[in-house]
């Protein structure tokens, strides 16, 4: 895993000025992971954050938002200050296009918050992940493997939550769902 941290924060130090933000997102999800499996939580937080912040700015590249040029130059201009600078005015509202990307960000939160063993902050961005793929299942004629692959994922975790709590009827069920 040092390695792929190595890697990726080598990505992230070249100019990104050229890169689309879709890029960015995947490059400091992937960043995230990394170091979450490392026990780097803060540091994972940190890409996630970033990576949100992406994801936020494709968004407004995607909607032809006149203002997301000097968004991402002063977004890329932060960004050498340290991993946790975010948008200064993030909005989270998913589309079709983002709301499995925002699902996934928030549950990978979830995986460092349960190893800091912050379960209310775990809790938190559970509920965001719910969320968001409650807007993505909405439609079940648009629901694809993806979609139903992070709906389980999220049913383990609330899973594991739910043990920490010391509610196993509760995880029990979760895992039901997750297997279903």
């Amino acid at each position: 895993a040092q390695l792929a941290i190595d890697g990726y924060e080598q990505i992230l130090k070249d100019d990104p000025s050229g890169v689309e933000p879709i890029e960015l997102k995947r490059t400091y999800s992937n960043l995230g992971i990394a170091c979450r499996q490392m026990g780097r939580f803060e540091e994972a937080i940190a890409a996630f954050d970033q990576a949100r912040s992406a994801l936020y700015l494709q968004q407004r590249a995607d909607a032809q938002d006149p203002d997301f040029e000097s968004q991402f130059r002063q977004w890329i201009a932060a960004r050498p200050q340290g991993r946790a600078v975010l948008v200064a005015d993030i909005r989270e509202v998913a589309d079709s296009n983002t709301a499995l990307d925002y699902a996934k960000i928030y549950h990978n939160l979830t995986e460092v918050y349960l190893g800091m063993n912050d379960l209310g902050l775990a809790e938190g961005s559970l509920q965001k992940a719910d969320r968001f793929l409650a807007k993505l299942l909405a439609d079940p004629a648009s629901v694809g493997q993806a979609e139903k692959y992070q709906q389980a994922y999220g049913n383990w975790l609330w899973a594991t939550w739910s043990q920490a709590k010391g509610r196993y009827a509760e995880a029990v069920s979760y895992c039901d769902a997750a297997m279903a």
